[in-house]
């Protein structure tokens, strides 16, 4: 049996009039119009609010799962085994490094170490000194320099703390990133 127009608008009017099926139709601000002319009975003509935020909600998960799908290197792991791989890339300790106000990322490895980059293939390890707690817990941090450049007399300030450095090491991440990529590459072609 074919569905008429009038079904479909009657199925809406019930559907609006029940208080078991909320649709917040006001409060996003559609446009309502009326059913017929001699009737009181108005109809909401575009999507409901409901089904916006469900699309929303779909858009914003796909896109992290696609950004995570793209990271070149798992950055979760345990924090020793992590901590381990930074170490097996870092160089010799150096006094200084050039650093133009801005990084690009950074990352807690231990109580007192971090990984700063300050663009997509320059990382550096610091050691901060043992006298600051809760580094692995920090949001946001701050590293010091003078005249774009971060040396060991400066330091790293996050929770009202300012941790002066004690050791700077550059991480070779670049070569780190591409034998993440070999490892995976070689587990995927062994399944």
């Amino acid at each position: 049996m074919p569905v008429a127009d009038g079904d479909i608008l009657l199925a809406l009017v019930l559907i609006e009039r029940s208080p078991l099926v909320p649709i917040p139709w006001q409060s996003c601000g559609l446009t309502r119009q009326r059913l017929s002319s001699d009737s009181g009975i108005f109809v909401n003509l575009r999507i409901p609010h409901l089904l916006w935020v469900a699309l929303l909600f779909a858009t914003l998960c796909s896109a992290t799962l696609l950004l995570s799908a793209c990271s070149g290197i798992e950055r979760r792991q345990d924090g020793q085994s992590q901590r381990d791989r930074y170490l097996r890339y870092a160089g010799a300790p150096i006094d200084r490094f050039t650093y133009l106000g801005r990084y690009d990322s950074w990352q807690a490895l231990s109580r007192n170490q971090l990984v700063v980059w300050t663009s997509m293939n320059d990382a550096y390890l610091l050691t901060v000194a043992d006298v600051c707690t809760g580094l692995q817990f920090a949001q946001r941090i701050g590293v010091s320099s003078t005249g774009g450049t971060v040396s060991r007399l400066e330091a790293v300030s996050f929770d009202h703390q300012r941790c002066p450095i004690s050791e700077i090491r550059p991480v070779d991440y670049r070569n780190m990133r591409r034998d993440a990529a070999r490892n995976s590459d070689a587990t995927s072609d062994a399944r």
